[in-house]
């Protein structure tokens, strides 16, 4: 998922994330795409930058910043193709923010509430596809006249 949706998703959130592709620069390594492990509470936030869990590398960040960026060289080199393999465990925490889904549980007349129960996600987020819907529809209803 990118950075700005995690942002969107869980506003003002610490979270421990998987990062999925990173690239360096000015020196700094900013990580573009992660997958979403958990909530952290503030209290158990690590002090080491980053941690090795069963053979995947993940991080904890807090949502407020617009980036997520580290000092160049703290992070491993490089995300390794073993770490690409790991994650497509993961790919399914992503799969579950998919607006997709929830646009598809909406149009099949489900409450929001529902849908944020069956997929999991904050009930903010399946509001805001509900406003975007709304939106793209009117939109569809004023170039259809």
């Amino acid at each position: 998922m990118r950075w700005c949706k995690v942002r969107e998703y869980f506003p003002d959130q610490w979270l421990e994330l998987i990062p999925l592709d990173a690239c360096e620069k000015y020196g700094k390594q900013y990580v573009d795409e992660v997958a979403v492990i958990d909530i952290v509470s503030a209290e158990s936030v690590p002090n080491e930058p980053y941690k090795l869990n069963s053979g995947y590398l993940s991080f904890v960040y807090h949502t407020s910043k617009q980036h997520c960026v580290f000092d160049g060289g703290t992070l491993p080199e490089a995300i390794s193709s073993f770490q690409w393999t790991i994650v497509g465990h993961y790919g399914v925490l992503d799969m579950i923010y998919d607006d997709g889904r929830a646009e598809g549980l909406l149009s099949c007349g489900l409450f929001p509430e529902e849908v944020a129960d069956r997929l999991h996600l904050p009930l903010h987020v399946v509001e805001g596809i509900v406003r975007e819907l709304t939106n793209e529809q009117a939109k569809q209803d004023i170039t259809q006249k």
